[in-house]
């Protein structure tokens, strides 16, 4: 690079400048019709090796005062010679480099569709905006032309949006993903939808917990549009292994899941009061179990589809007891029933009821053998009372009714012929 005295030196051999109060006839050097018909002019001379001198024609004229004192107006070689000499420069060398720019582009076509970005080597690099033929659009980072860092993506019609972050075109680390439906997902992304976050439905329903494969599972809370909340294990988007669920009328259970049902061991409180623990199977109480109700009932035994079936006992409040089979959730078959006073039966069961042949005895000791119909003696039967007195015949809704003998303790016959209402009418 020049001095600025060596490239004073090469200009001004070849320049004149304007400088007042000279007048020249004749001079060396380049021309210039302005000044040469003002008559001011100077030369500058370059001398030896040292630079320049300023060099004034012999027939000079006086300038005039005011002419002298006006600001001297530069030519614009004398400005940039000004410049050159008040403005010196650092070497080249020093000077600091311009930082490169991105090649942009007003839209190349690309990879099925128009890119409008920055590129590396033909590559996407940078930040752009690339928008493919079926609708798809992603707007954000790139690196080695692929998806990298914070971007926006949107599916082909809107179908869905995901905004975050991206790793070698996938979807990975944290991001939102939303549907028209204002269903959303939002949490980290592995390999796809795989990692914690919270899912929003589209009823107001949320998912909070493990994902994989786009799927609740793992372990998660989901609350329901209802209200209903269950907290605890899933597998493919179902409730599958250990969990509780609560619903707002105050139902819960906690236990064992498969496929989004309770089956295994679990137990389960009733809104009102009841608590059920046993085996279910396929959301029912089913196989052995205890179900206990808020006024001291309690039943101990088999169950089938959340009803009392098979062999059970159960018992109440006034210290009674049933003994036997069940079905349905009623006594049904054979069975025997308690109370602490001694009164007990011993019999068929039908729809909860004494049916069939049985054996009752009451407290006060009368003993009743024979048919009984919706838990009454009726039919042939044969009743007893302590004073030894005995009736053998016939019964309806629980009295006398129908032809009957009556006999004392010895077997004498009381009473023989016809009864109703319980009283021998002869």
């Amino acid at each position: 690079m020049l001095s600025p005295k060596v490239l004073f030196s090469f200009l001004a051999s070849f320049s004149l400048l304007e400088e007042g109060g000279a007048s020249v006839k004749d001079r060396k050097g380049f021309k210039s019709e302005e000044g040469w018909d003002k008559g001011r002019f100077t030369e500058l001379v370059p001398v030896g090796h040292d630079g320049l001198k300023v060099q004034v024609s012999q027939d000079a004229e006086p300038i005039h005062p005011l002419e002298k004192a006006a600001p001297k107006k530069l030519s614009p070689l004398q400005s940039v010679l000004q410049k050159v000499l008040q403005e010196p420069k650092a070497p080249q060398a020093l000077q600091e480099p311009k930082a490169p720019q991105e090649p942009q582009n007003p839209g190349v076509r690309m990879d099925g569709g128009l890119y409008t970005g920055s590129l590396q080597g033909g590559l996407r690099q940078g930040k752009g905006l690339m928008v493919w033929d079926t609708g798809a659009k992603y707007e954000g980072e790139w690196a080695e032309d692929k998806m990298e860092g914070m971007g926006i993506l949107i599916w082909p019609e809107g179908k869905k949006k995901y905004k975050g972050e991206f790793v070698k075109g996938r979807a990975e680390g944290y991001g939102v993903l939303t549907y028209p439906n204002g269903e959303t997902y939002e949490g980290t992304w592995k390999v796809g939808l795989n990692g914690k976050g919270r899912w929003t439905s589209a009823d107001g329903a949320t998912y909070v917990g493990d994902f994989v494969a786009t799927s609740p599972e793992g372990r998660g809370v989901k609350t329901y549009a209802n209200g209903r909340v269950y907290a605890g294990e899933w597998k493919a988007a179902k409730r599958e292994g250990k969990g509780t669920e609560t619903e707002p009328n105050g139902r819960k259970y906690n236990g064992d899941w498969v496929q989004d049902l309770r089956e295994g061991r679990g137990e389960q409180t009733y809104s009102n009061g009841s608590v059920y623990a046993g085996n279910w199977k396929e959301d029912m109480c089913e196989g052995h179990g205890t179900e206990t109700w808020p006024n001291g009932t309690t039943y101990i035994g088999k169950w089938v589809q959340n009803q009392k079936e098979g062999y059970g006992v159960q018992t109440y409040p006034d210290g009674g007891m049933y003994n036997g089979w069940w079905k349905g959730g009623k006594a049904e078959g054979k069975g025997a029933e308690s109370w602490p006073d001694g009164t007990n039966y011993v019999g068929g069961f039908v729809n909860n009821l004494r049916e069939g042949k049985g054996i009752y005895r009451s407290a006060e000791g009368i003993v009743y053998k024979g048919q009984f119909k919706a838990g009454k003696p009726e039919g042939i039967g044969t009743k007893t009372w302590p004073n030894g007195n005995k009736y053998v015949g016939s019964f309806r809704n629980g009295k006398r009714e129908g032809y009957g003998v009556l006999t004392d303790k010895d077997e004498e016959v009381l009473e023989a012929g016809r009864w109703r209402d319980d009283d021998y009418i002869g």
